[in-house]
């Protein structure tokens, strides 16, 4: 039995868009598990075309094709194949600033380049070189990452200090993630 989710009508989006359902759904793994304390970082935040979520361990960007969804905070009510519905819930005033996230985003360090044929290998490749690297990062983190990319050709950046977080591009340059170490 499938729990019902409560909205308002007037202020969901209903998007159907195949690539704009899986940015949504992408960012959405890495929001922050909802609290009565009502925190932006439960939310999706919308700015200029990118969509973000993070739970302040890590933060998943995409690019989003179609314009439905004006700036601010959405809260994940449907997700189906076929269609995901989101409900506005307002301004992102308190999200985590653009600046910040940019930062996050811009790391530096040695970049490989992963082409694999077979989408679902991606996730131990990217535990043998981010564990290779020194960093422990909490391995669900990675298998999220992959989980809504169209292919298997991304671009690691892995930076000289394992204190520093990883940085994860498609290749296609519309989902990117960046994961912080436990």
């Amino acid at each position: 039995m499938s729990k019902k989710v409560f909205y308002v009508e007037e202020r969901a989006v209903r998007i159907t868009n195949k690539n704009d359902i899986a940015a949504i759904n992408f960012v959405a793994l890495a929001t922050a598990t909802p609290t009565f304390d009502d925190r932006p970082t439960e939310y999706i935040c919308v700015r200029s075309k990118r969509v973000i979520g993070t739970d302040n361990c890590r933060i998943h960007c995409a690019t989003l094709e179609d314009g439905l969804l004006e700036d601010g905070l959405y809260r994940l009510v449907k997700s189906t194949k076929k269609e995901v519905i989101v409900e506005r819930i307002k301004d992102e005033g308190s999200y985590p600033s653009q600046t910040v996230i940019d930062k996050c985003l811009q790391i530096t360090g040695r970049k490989v380049e992963v082409k694999e044929k077979i989408l679902k290998f991606l996730p131990a490749i990217l535990v043998y070189l981010v564990g290779g690297n020194g960093q422990a990062i909490k391995p669900e983190y990675l298998i999220d990452v992959c989980r809504f990319l169209p292919s298997a050709n991304i671009i690691v950046t892995l930076p000289p200090d394992p204190s520093n977080g990883v940085h994860i591009l498609h290749t296609s340059g519309n989902m990117e993630a960046f994961i912080m170490p436990i």
